[in-house]
């Protein structure tokens, strides 16, 4: 059995949940902050997105 969780996920924790085996990825709502998504501040949730895939790049030796 896989999980993948999203709930209090953030850049700061998301390394102890990925060295979880059972846990291939995370989610989280750091990517999309609701005031950028009120906004339309697409430029500020892409480059929050793109850290995040670099961030667990990094963690997972990719």
């Amino acid at each position: 059995m896989t999980f993948v969780p999203t709930g209090g996920i953030g850049p700061k924790n998301i390394a102890d949940y990925l060295a979880v085996p059972a846990i291939p990825a995370c989610g989280g709502s750091w990517m999309c902050p609701r005031d950028a998504v009120k906004a339309g501040d697409f430029a500020t949730i892409e480059r929050l997105c793109r850290e995040a895939v670099e961030l667990v790049t990094s963690l997972k030796g990719a």
